[in-house]
């Protein structure tokens, strides 16, 4: 889970300023995209993925800001001898020191923690929007309302709204398939498991930003699907 938050903007950084040539440019250079809706519903749904990116960033800085206290607390007291802590008594210096360590431990859970609950609420905002659009489509009569048989119901969504079958959507976009994967193992397991929605291979390489690429990427072409009726 090493490195899950790095790389989050609060979602100001993503705004536009003008330049001294008069060229409008981002404020800052991210390393992930943020969508933004053109049309309706579309632009209702990037407000809500930027007040969810800004959600996520001040978790982010909230836990991140009190582990790394916790880590520079229990290092400062490590180093001094313990004739300077003689304001601990009748505490010892162990006591001490294993009181900060079990503080440290327990920052370190709540991060985990933190980030299981990140991928599953950013997992149900992709399910609600999905069934959204899906039963627009349904209403607009440009899909016909089934009953999801084998696929989860975020496949069965994505694979009618992008009008191709499981081993098309595979094929064309596979990371897009690995990461939604990877997202609904962890989700299944803080649900169902562990609070920290699972360990190991689960969370291989998987960061906050990664997630907020993967939604940008799916909204941008349900969108363009979208326009696909409305110009049909």
């Amino acid at each position: 889970m090493e490195g899950f938050f790095q790389g989050l903007e609060h979602s100001s950084a993503f705004a536009f300023v003008q330049n001294e040539t008069g060229e409008f440019v981002r404020c800052k250079r991210t390393d992930y995209q943020l969508y933004e809706g053109n049309i309706y519903p579309f632009v209702e749904f990037g407000d809500q993925l930027r007040a969810l990116n800004d959600y996520c960033f001040l978790v982010a800085q909230a836990v991140q800001e009190e582990l790394l206290e916790k880590q520079s607390q229990l290092s400062h007291s490590k180093s001094r001898p313990e004739e300077e802590l003689c304001w601990l008594a009748p505490f010892t210096r162990t006591e001490l020191l294993l009181g900060m360590e079990g503080q440290q431990a327990q920052w370190e859970w709540a991060a985990c923690i933190s980030a299981a609950h990140l991928v599953m609420l950013l997992y149900a905002f992709l399910e609600r929007t999905l069934r959204e659009v899906y039963q627009w489509f349904c209403e607009e009569k440009w899909l016909c309302q089934t009953q999801p048989v084998k696929n989860p119901k975020v496949y069965s969504w994505l694979y009618q709204l992008l009008d191709m079958d499981a081993d098309t959507f595979r094929q064309q976009y596979p990371q897009m398939f690995q990461r939604l994967e990877q997202c609904r193992r962890i989700r299944n397991n803080f649900a169902h498991q562990s609070l920290e929605g699972g360990s190991g291979q689960m969370w291989d390489n998987l960061r906050l930003i990664d997630l907020f690429n993967l939604l940008s990427e799916i909204l941008y072409l349900l969108e363009d699907r979208c326009l696909q009726q409305l110009n049909a």
